[in-house]
């Protein structure tokens, strides 16, 4: 890279997926069929949000009061075990035994799912009913198809961004 080049983490960052490719085209194929909600842009608000990415650390989560909560996969059902109420889950694997992270969906909580999800995790939203709402940031590179972000715990500030959530 030249000096004068400049360039952002997200141009620096390269992965792979952990679906086969056909799989992931066939999910999209799917899934934009329902014809649901795209996930939208709106003017910012007041709320601040906790992310709950999951891992050893959540243990040890404490939400700040007054803060909405937004979950990924199986943090979704944590939170619920614990009282928590997320305002928004998202999804972004591609794989089928993903759904059991939606298997428990809630009127109050937005569910921002990824069209390269498997069409299980939509129809564990009663078909999408369940205020789902369909994203999709994947694209091509180079040959392999990558995400945006790519890593799960980038996609959360992708998707609280158009939510107009302070992270």
């Amino acid at each position: 890279m030249l000096n004068d080049e400049k360039r952002t983490f997200r141009d620096t960052v390269e992965g792979t997926v952990n679906a086969p490719h056909d799989d992931i085209v066939r999910n999209i194929g799917t899934n934009i069929r329902r014809q649901l909600p795209q996930v939208q842009l709106y003017p910012p608000n007041k709320y601040k949000v906790a992310l709950l990415l999951g891992g050893p650390s959540l243990a040890k989560a404490e939400i700040p009061k007054g803060y909405r909560i937004a979950t990924v996969n199986g943090t979704h059902d944590w939170a619920l075990e614990r009282g928590l109420r997320p305002s928004i889950h998202m999804m972004l694997d591609a794989r089928p035994f993903n759904a059991r992270f939606v298997e428990h969906p809630q009127d109050y909580c937005r569910y921002l799912i990824n069209a390269q999800c498997d069409p299980s995790v939509f129809d564990a939203l009663e078909g999408g009913r369940k205020s789902a709402s369909c994203w999709n940031g994947t694209t091509k590179a180079g040959g392999r198809l990558s995400s945006a972000g790519l890593a799960l715990a980038l996609v959360p500030l992708d998707c609280c961004t158009p939510w107009a959530f302070d992270t």
